[in-house]
Parts: structure tokens; C-alpha cells; sequence
């Protein structure tokens, strides 16, 4: 859903743009989308990215120089995740700067924050309220046909192990193991 949210909401500028500097690259344009959202996840199953990048990652996951955060994980307990973030990348924040820090990167305060800088007008059409759409995980699963969503369960069996799939369908706290610790 973000994806669609994303690619529905960016101006026709940016992504001409995006695609005559892609094509100086040897890129692929970013292929037209007319809001169909069958025709989109068409897209995405075939190339797969997400399911293929977090299924080149996974067996990584113990070589200390990669580290999981889940969406879920993040909502659950923002500044629990915030901490260990912090502890994995060896970065001392001074305990008194904390509760700032962590109400900085909630969903409404960097909605706010991004409304009040103007960057993302440029990118998207209704600026911040475009890029910070629901907040929520799980809304596709609403919005894809059955036998998509059968496409999809079998593009996750056959794409990653079962603790992979499990921890990419709700998270570390919901299955209890985290994938760097497990």
C-alpha cells in the first residue's frame, strides 16, 4: 500500500525526472500506473523486490552488520526499538534526550514536521499528508483479490524460510525472536 500510496501521490515532474536520470544510468523507467491497482501488484509480484531483498538478507542476519526493524515492531514500542537501534550501532543518546527524541519520530509529529518544511510539496501532490498516508500495516491485504493474495502467500513460501516469512508478516514481537538474536 505505501508503494501505491507513493507512486499514486508523486508529481508527473519528479517522475519524469526520476526517469530521464535513470536513463542516463542504463535504468528502466518507472513504468506509467493509472491507479489500477491490479495492474500494480502485477508489477510487484513479478519483480518481487521486497520478498527477494529481505530473502538475500536473512541468511546475514548473525554477521553483525545487519539489522531487522519491522513496522509492527516500531508501532509496538517505538522507543524500545529506538534503543536497540541505538545500542547496534554503538550510538550513546544522553537519557535526558530520550523522551524528545522519541516523540520526534512518531507518525503525527514527523507528519507535522515535514508539512512545515515544504520538501515533500515537491515531491508529492498534498505534500506530507501524500507521504505519510495511514500509518497502518496490513490495509493491502483488504484491497487484493483472493487469488492475489494467493499469488502472494506463494511468492512468500517459495521466496523465504519460514522464520523469515513469519517475522516479515508481523514482526519480532509477535514471533518472539528477533532475526539478528535468533
Amino acid at each position: 500500500m505505501s508503494w501505491a500510496n507513493h507512486r499514486g501521490a508523486m508529481r508527473s515532474e519528479l517522475i519524469e525526472l526520476l526517469n530521464a536520470s535513470g536513463a542516463e544510468e542504463g535504468l528502466s523507467p518507472l513504468p506509467s500506473w493509472d491507479g489500477d491497482m491490479d495492474e500494480l501488484f502485477d508489477q510487484w509480484s513479478k519483480d518481487c523486490s521486497p520478498i527477494t531483498h529481505l530473502a538475500s538478507w536473512w541468511p546475514l542476519r548473525h554477521e553483525g552488520f545487519a539489522y531487522f526493524v519491522h513496522y509492527n515492531d516500531l508501532k509496538a514500542d517505538l522507543e524500545c526499538e529506538m534503543r536497540r537501534l541505538a545500542a547496534f550501532l554503538d550510538i550513546e543518546v544522553p537519557e535526558d534526550l530520550w523522551p524528545d527524541t522519541v516523540a520526534r519520530c512518531g507518525l503525527s509529529e514527523m507528519r507535522e514536521e515535514a508539512r512545515g518544511s515544504g520538501r515533500v510539496n515537491v515531491i508529492f501532490e498534498n505534500g506530507a499528508d501524500s507521504f505519510f498516508h495511514k500509518g497502518t500495516n496490513g490495509r493491502w491485504r483488504d484491497v487484493l483479490t483472493q487469488e492475489q493474495l494467493e499469488r502472494y502467500d506463494a511468492l512468500v513460501a517459495d521466496g523465504l524460510p519460514a522464520d523469515a516469512a513469519q517475522w516479515l508478516e508481523s514482526g519480532s514481537l509477535a514471533t518472539g525472536t528477533r532475526p539478528h538474536e535468533s
